[in-house]
């Protein structure tokens, strides 16, 4: 991956995905750019990591081993509101209505891996800026 400019300011990221490569890229561009970043390997990992960091953006993979990312974000919504948390799906393909079922589960974005630099930074731009 090429990196991009500079986002604004540092954010608190947590990144949920069990395939090592696919979160250790995401996780070193994103620090790359200057911000914290945490992965979570499970669902259940991923929800207890942003309950403790309060992380200002998710990105969530949808076909993890323990939880469906749906139900991850179900349960990260009970903890964390939508305006200081930005929570991001990301799946390895798009079928029919899965943008609608990602949203209804309170996903704020769905994605298709791999999402690229440019698409990264437009989700971090849409974060608060008092967050």
């Amino acid at each position: 991956m090429s990196a991009g400019p500079q986002p604004p300011r540092p954010r608190r990221i947590l990144v949920i995905e069990d395939h090592a490569d696919a979160a250790e890229a995401l996780r070193f561009l994103l620090a790359s750019w200057g911000h914290a970043v945490e992965v979570a390997r499970t669902g259940e990992d991923g929800i207890a990591a942003a309950e403790h960091s309060r992380p200002e953006l998710v990105l969530c993979d949808l076909g993890l081993p323990d939880l469906d990312g749906h139900d991850v974000a179900r349960r990260l919504r009970q903890t964390l509101p939508a305006t200081t948390t930005r929570l991001v799906a990301l799946s390895g393909g798009l079928a029919p209505g899965a943008r609608a079922r990602s949203q209804e589960a309170g996903f704020d974005a769905h994605l298709v891996k791999p999402a690229s630099w440019r698409v990264l930074e437009e989700q971090l731009a849409l974060l608060p800026a008092g967050a």
